[in-house]
């Protein structure tokens, strides 16, 4: 269930009273919601166009209010030059936590191109190197009148490129490495207690899809990859992973700059973690794209981290496969099935 007026499943249109209420607790006007183009589009949080003082804006409103205030937080850490701009946000009484958005238009960056392959790995190396402030006080819920959002310096993602069907969360908040975090966003867990918690997920939510794929799940390549990375896991400090980093949340802006946004499943742990999508994904579809990814990221962190671990990398490529095929059944959504069972074919 979601913790404002959105209860957490996939947003339809929405009565227009939602969007004035909105525009009274954000200070906007001419507020109207903006439809995804597709299903594969739809979210759990909605979007809204407008203005604030003479400036186009794009206004989210979440579904998750914590998925809201890390959204934010990591939106104003992230240097500005490798993402869109973050204007405000809050709560609006009875609806939920917003941000506001400087709206501008995007060109996703193409899937199939080497050049898309070396942004991505530049992008991600920025979100990696980024260091969190303390976290910002819970906000207090907005009476529904005008007043305009606070003032935030940072950016945020532009209209429309919201992910798809989402998957469950992922593993609980358990240290990982001993690198320095917030306790604003949780840290991504890795081994076997943080597995067995996954596959119990599946098994309540799918139980004849979990005894399909059970022996694959369970079976002794799957038990060494698990205690494999597990061990992996002991090493390396955690960095700030974006949580759904993929090429649909990268995008040029007007300039041709490479932006990424839609930071809300941010969280700490392995970098091989934010790879779980994109590796077997939208790299495998370019010629060389891995290689050509890797190189470009190892060359833009601050430090070279040295080269990828295959055991943490597919261990986080396993809990995909897992998380998108819970979430495929809750949401009744096929394709998004296909995608969980191709990932876990090609691991297991």
């Amino acid at each position: 269930m979601g913790d404002g007026l959105l209860d957490g499943g996939l947003v339809g249109v929405l009565p227009g009273h939602v969007a004035d209420r909105l525009a009274a607790a954000s200070g906007t006007g001419g507020l109207r919601q903006v439809s995804a183009a597709s299903r594969k589009e739809r979210s759990r949080n909605a979007w809204f166009r407008g203005e604030l003082r003479d400036e186009k804006v794009f206004v989210k409103l979440y579904a998750v209010a914590a998925r809201g205030a890390a959204e934010r937080l990591v939106a104003r850490a992230v240097p500005p030059e490798v993402t869109t701009r973050l204007l405000g946000g809050g709560r609006a009484a009875g609806l939920g936590e917003y941000a506001v958005f400087r709206w501008q238009p995007l060109t996703r960056l193409p899937v199939g191109l080497p050049e898309s392959a070396v942004a991505a790995g530049r992008l991600l190396a920025a979100v990696h190197d980024t260091v969190l402030p303390e976290p910002e006080p819970e906000p207090e819920p907005e009476p529904e009148r005008g007043g305009g959002p606070e003032r935030e310096r940072g950016p945020w993602p532009g209209p429309g490129q919201e992910a798809g069907p989402e998957a469950d969360d992922g593993p609980g908040a358990a240290p990982y490495g001993a690198g320095r975090r917030t306790a604003a966003l949780p840290t991504t867990e890795v081994g076997g207690a943080a597995f067995a918690r996954l596959l119990d997920g599946l098994a309540r939510q799918a139980p004849d899809l979990f005894a399909e794929v059970r022996d694959r799940l369970t079976g002794p390549k799957a038990t060494a990859l698990v205690r494999a990375a597990e061990k992996a896991g002991d090493g390396p400090p955690p960095v700030l992973l974006h949580g759904d980093f993929s090429l649909r949340n990268t995008a040029r802006d007007r300039t041709g700059r490479p932006v990424v946004f839609d930071f809300e499943r941010a969280e700490h742990g392995p970098p091989e973690y934010d790879l779980q999508r994109i590796w077997g994904g939208d790299l495998a579809a370019i010629p060389g794209g891995q290689v050509l990814f890797t190189a470009a990221y190892r060359a833009a962190r601050a430090e070279d981290p040295g080269p990828l671990d295959r055991s943490l990398l597919d261990y986080a490529r396993l809990a995909c496969a897992i998380t998108t095929l819970t979430a495929a059944r809750r949401t009744q959504d096929t394709q998004f099935e296909s995608e969980g069972r191709k990932i876990l074919e090609g691991l297991t």
